[in-house]
């Protein structure tokens, strides 16, 4: 798997600050969201979630690199586009034809055969 460029501190210390905006506004991510990220156990995925969640940011300075790319990659997760990006979006556009909110039908999938 790609390293994800590792920000300055700075960068670092804004981007955890969005994170706990995101999270005040929707919800606190679960831990079953970093571990399916690439925490190697629970107690890991609760010190990265601990130290985006605090505001002090010492142990943000304390992660070690693996943990810092999992932050990320917990903060990406978390972030307010992912969250209300809808990932089935045809089957969202049918709802909505059916539901009169749309004027446009959404095509379905069709198998041709070769006979």
């Amino acid at each position: 798997m790609p390293m994800v460029p590792n920000p300055s501190h700075e960068a670092f210390e804004r981007l955890a600050a969005m994170f706990r905006a995101a999270e005040r506004y929707f919800g606190q991510a679960p831990i079953e969201e970093a571990i399916r990220l690439g925490a190697p156990s629970r107690p890991r995925a609760n010190k990265v979630l601990g130290a985006l969640r605090d505001n002090a940011s010492i142990p943000r300075r304390q992660l070690e690199t693996a943990e810092r790319q999992l932050s990320l990659k917990v903060m990406r997760a978390g972030s307010p586009i992912a969250r209300l990006v809808s990932r089935r979006t045809r089957a969202l556009l049918r709802r909505y034809f059916k539901a009169g909110k749309l004027s446009t039908p959404i095509a379905r999938l069709r198998t041709v055969s070769s006979s």
